[in-house]
């Protein structure tokens, strides 16, 4: 779990200047942090206030004291803002909390595959106007598309939040990067992933549908995106149905990776 950094780091990083902060936050979760480099009060007390003395009048030394609590490492790539607001080096930026290098190329499981869904533009169930589902697939992680809800919402008439790419025509897709903009930036996401070839018959990509997974705002999840025999997953349509979430759902960037080993871009 990521918390707030205690004081430390460099203040020679750059403050987010490009993304929106906040974007797959929850309403009421922008208090005060305790800060974690301070010391506890282990003093004894004295004499009087309810701590014995020894013979001589001096309190007595109380061996068990809580040891105090490390500072969270801050400002590196992929770690907490110091400050909330700072990174270590001046090329990463503190993007909703996180310091993030922008310009780099998004994660995939294998190297001279091509993300195959940059630039695409998604449909979704819903969108937040100050995140626009273009986020989602831009190649940056320093946006994201947000819905501006949680995965259930009431009177929607379907069941969770859902997401859609269609990269028009079909492809040999070898694996998946989701990256997720959540808060609290560690959680357990309940989900189903399904493709499709025409748009009409959908293939659950696992088995049973539904699954759960431990999801991160600050790295993203690297996976294969196989078949039952291990060979990459021909489609046209991916859609990514959002059923449980403590956040509202929001997506820095989803890619798919096409290989031209396996007949790819």
């Amino acid at each position: 779990m990521l918390a707030a950094c205690g004081g430390g780091g460099s203040s020679s990083g750059t403050a987010n200047s490009g993304g929106t902060a906040g974007i797959g936050g929850t309403p009421g979760t922008g208090g005060a942090e305790p800060d974690a480099s301070a010391t506890p009060d282990v003093s004894a007390g004295s004499a009087g206030e309810g701590v014995d003395a020894d013979s001589d009048g001096a309190a007595p030394t109380d061996d068990a004291v809580d040891a105090v609590e490390e500072p969270v490492p801050c400002g590196a790539e992929k770690e907490i803002c110091c400050n909330d607001t700072t990174c270590s080096d001046s090329a990463l930026t503190c993007n909703d909390h996180v310091c993030l290098s922008c310009g780099a190329p998004i994660p995939s499981l294998s190297p001279g595959c091509v993300n195959v869904a940059r630039g695409i533009l998604p449909t979704a169930l819903q969108t937040s106007p100050n995140n626009p589902l273009v986020n989602a697939t831009d190649g940056t992680p320093c946006t994201a598309w947000g819905s501006g809800d949680f995965a259930d919402i009431p009177d929607s008439g379907v069941e969770g939040t859902w997401w859609q790419l269609d990269l028009g025509s079909v492809m040999p897709i070898d694996s998946m990067t989701l990256w997720m903009a959540q808060t609290p930036p560690d959680i357990m996401v309940r989900l189903r992933i399904e493709s499709s070839t025409d748009g009409t018959t959908w293939v659950p990509w696992r088995n049973p549908p539904d699954f759960t997974m431990l999801l991160h705002a600050s790295d993203p999840w690297v996976t294969a995106f196989h078949d039952g025999q291990g060979q990459p997953i021909a489609l046209r349509y991916l859609k990514i149905t959002f059923l449980d979430s403590a956040s509202f759902i929001s997506i820095r960037e989803l890619a798919l990776f096409a290989c031209p080993a396996d007949g790819g871009t």
